[in-house]
């Protein structure tokens, strides 16, 4: 009688090894045209923008190996290729090397008092900078409250671990937009108000998160009151893909470097919304200014005095009477740099 003992022992030879154009029972196989990782590739630290790039890189391009197969096919079908991967991994480096802007803009778009105004902020700055920056250069940054863990609920701890969550390359470019209720301590300084869990987060936290990525630029921007914190403050369409770069933009995110930290009102203010209209009096003199120099190299340091001069401007406008602010009448609304980036050296 012949021994049973072999023939399991073949299976699973067969199914460890993987001879080439064949696959293992029960396991399902690779489709190279739909796959967005590949054997023998990293790229996990690569982001969206990123990993759609390689992935479209990898379908369009044929392997040197001569088998007259694009790379993401070869990669899939033929394991044993000794061509395929160093390949691959060329495309990879190419696309890391590529700069990037990473963009993540939050809104505190549940408030009862100001939510409608902040969700506005959010959509028109994310605008502003879809519409004038080369699209294939973006990482839109998500944060969402129905996924991932850290997207749940916008809570400090959340929004430090999509901050931390953000895979950025040295020679990239990070801004991070919060707009929402905003106030201060003596001993914690500047705070943003969380809707949920532990309501205050201290804007030195967030440039810290944001500044431990090392970074060639990173950018804080906060439309928020920075009055005393007191537990509460008083009181589109779709785009089309874009894939140029105005020189604006390109001055800003691609050609300084630094740190950029600025907020829309200056200690004991309030920062205002449009009595008229959804959004903020600070993101809309930002969206003013940056469109209407699209075209000029401006530095950092010029588009913030000029969004500073448009602020106070329509302070005046809105309010010619001046806020009442609790130690007083506010007269008028002052954009403060904490710091401003420098032009790269060429």
């Amino acid at each position: 009688m012949s021994p049973r003992i072999p023939i399991p022992i073949l299976a699973v030879a067969l199914c460890w090894g993987v001879p080439w154009g064949t696959e293992c029972q029960g396991q399902e196989r690779l489709d190279w045209q739909t796959a967005m990782t590949f054997p023998r590739v990293k790229t996990d630290h690569l982001g969206t923008t990123r990993t759609n790039d390689v992935v479209t890189r990898l379908r369009a391009e044929g392997c040197p190996c001569g088998c007259g197969m694009k790379l993401a096919q070869c990669l899939v079908d033929d394991p044993n290729c000794t061509h395929s991967p160093p390949a691959a991994k060329a495309v990879v480096d190419a696309v890391w090397a590529t700069p990037r802007l990473h963009v993540l803009a939050i809104a505190d778009k549940f408030d009862k008092s100001i939510g409608v105004d902040c969700a506005a902020d959010r959509l028109l700055f994310l605008g502003l900078i879809e519409d004038s920056v080369d699209n294939r250069l973006i990482e839109v940054e998500e944060f969402s409250e129905r996924s991932a863990r850290w997207k749940e609920r916008m809570t400090a701890e959340h929004v430090l671990a999509r901050i931390g969550s953000l895979k950025v390359a040295p020679h990239d470019s990070v801004l991070f937009y919060y707009s929402g209720h905003g106030a201060y301590t003596d001993r914690a300084g500047h705070l943003f108000h969380m809707p949920h869990g532990d309501t205050k987060l201290k804007r030195s936290t967030v440039l810290a998160a944001l500044t431990k990525h090392n970074a060639r630029l990173t950018v804080l921007l906060s439309d928020t009151c920075y009055t005393r914190w007191t537990g509460k403050e008083p009181g589109v369409a779709a785009r089309v893909w874009n894939e140029r770069t105005r020189p604006l933009m390109r001055s800003l995110f691609f050609e300084s470097t630094g740190v950029v930290d600025v907020t829309s009102s200056e200690k004991d203010e309030f920062s205002m919304v449009y009595p008229n209209r959804a959004g903020s009096l600070f993101t809309g003199s930002l969206q003013r200014v940056v469109e209407a120099n699209l075209d000029k190299p401006l530095t950092w340091q010029a588009v913030f005095q000029a969004v500073r001069t448009d602020t106070q401007r329509q302070f005046t406008h809105f309010n010619p009477g001046g806020v009442p602010n609790g130690a007083g009448v506010q007269t008028t609304q002052t954009p403060l740099a904490l710091q401003l980036a420098q032009r790269a050296p060429r």
